[in-house]
């Protein structure tokens, strides 16, 4: 699973507000909709987003503001709170003083 992680800087935890998300899908017709599944590691909230164009850090959050998630498949949803979890021990080892 590719994993994107990205921090908000909303101040949810002391380093910020950590979010992990992957394409599960593109969509016909035209394959400009996206499944993207979420892990919000810093409030322990994760879900499913529809995203029309683009899958950006953005869109992700833009989407899961907008409270229009839905539950993710266990096993999905397993690997990537995992991943993310991984991505972000890693990115506060490397800004660790």
């Amino acid at each position: 699973m590719n994993v994107t992680l990205f921090n908000t800087g909303r101040l949810y935890q002391r380093d910020g507000q950590w979010i992990g998300y992957a394409r599960l899908a593109s969509l016909a017709p035209d394959f400009r909709t996206h499944l993207v599944a979420f892990c919000d590691h810093s409030r322990m909230v994760d879900g499913v987003v529809t995203i029309r164009g683009d899958v950006t850090d953005d869109s992700v959050l833009r989407a899961y503001d907008a409270g229009g998630y839905g539950a993710a498949d266990y096993e999905v949803q397993r690997t990537l709170a995992k991943a993310t979890f991984d991505a972000v021990e890693k990115a506060r080892t490397e800004r660790a003083p």
